[in-house]
């Protein structure tokens, strides 16, 4: 199995965030931000208990979550075949809560945040990373990767598949970034267009695939 001992920095990073969590706490006002709008602005509120330490216990969850899925995945044990894949994931998954938070925090404190840049940037850069790394996911197992039947079922079409997906999720992530950066609430539908496209495409390619394969 995966030797979790090697995420030792990782957990100083998400103890990191609870200390920053109870030291920022009584600076934080009664009513947090707890969501945008599409036009950067502050729509609802969430008490300071919440927002103060909502991200580093997500943080800490997701990342409990990823060390059990190993371990009740039937296909398990191929986990460690992935290589840096599994750890970049847990990596990018703890980080991205913790810049949420830290986003949090500084918007409650009076700072000026455009929060659609840095959501959105963040959300691009996850994909562009994970579309890098998803076609060294290899067959096979029930919880990570494109898992369509047909992919499933035939180690060249899953291979193909990641390939094909992580290669439009990366072009998508990028033209998603650049549009973010350039206009918030514009490259908000462009980002969506270029991650679903390649999810919902990499149905129709894994289908068309595996049928070009048995004939």
């Amino acid at each position: 199995m995966i030797d979790y001992r090697k995420d030792w920095l990782l957990w100083l990073v998400i103890a990191a965030l609870f200390v920053a969590a109870i030291i920022i706490y009584p600076h934080l006002p009664e009513q947090v931000p707890g969501h945008w709008n599409l036009e950067g602005e502050v729509d609802r509120y969430v008490s300071k208990e919440f927002g103060a330490f909502l991200g580093p216990v997500l943080a800490l969850a997701v990342y409990l979550l990823l060390v059990v899925t190993p371990r009740v995945d039937p296909k398990g044990g191929n986990f460690p075949k992935y290589g840096r894949a599994w750890h970049v994931f847990r990596w990018l998954m703890v980080l991205f809560f913790g810049v949420l938070s830290g986003v949090t925090w500084a918007t409650a404190l009076g700072y000026q945040i455009k929060i659609g840049k840095v959501v959105g940037s963040l959300v691009a850069l996850l994909f562009i990373v994970l579309g890098n790394y998803l076609p060294k996911i290899q067959y096979k197992n029930y919880t990570f990767g494109i898992r369509t039947p047909w992919t499933l079922d035939n180690e060249e079409v899953w291979r193909k598949t990641h390939r094909w997906t992580g290669k439009f999720l990366v072009t998508g992530g990028l033209v998603g970034l650049v549009a973010v950066l350039l206009n918030e609430k514009v490259g908000f539908f462009v980002l969506l267009a270029g991650i679903l496209i390649p999810l919902l495409g990499s149905l129709v390619y894994s289908y068309l695939t595996y049928q070009r394969l048995k004939s």
